[in-house]
C-alpha cells in the first residue's frame, strides 16, 4: 500500500499538498496546475497537454464539486 492512514488522513494530506493558497478548498486553478506540474511535457505537443489536463480537472470538478460552487472544501 502506497499511503498508510485512515482515509481522512489521506484526505488531509491531499489537501496539505494541493491547496496552494491554503484556504481549506481546491479549485479548479489549483488542480490545474498541480496536474500540469505532474505532466513531462514534449515539444510540439504542449498545447495538447493543455488542453488535456483542462479536460481531466473539468471531469474531475464535475464528480468531486458536490455544490457546484467551483471549489473543493476539507471537512
Amino acid at each position: 500500500m502506497l499511503l498508510r492512514g485512515s482515509l481522512e488522513e489521506q484526505t488531509e494530506f491531499c489537501y496539505t499538498i494541493y491547496d496552494i493558497n491554503g484556504d481549506r478548498s481546491l479549485s479548479k486553478e489549483e488542480l490545474f496546475q498541480c496536474l500540469g506540474n505532474c505532466l513531462i511535457r514534449t515539444q510540439g505537443f504542449e498545447e495538447d497537454v493543455e488542453e488535456s489536463i483542462k479536460e481531466i480537472v473539468d471531469i474531475a470538478m464535475k464528480k468531486i464539486d458536490i455544490d457546484k460552487n467551483g471549489q473543493v472544501r476539507s471537512q
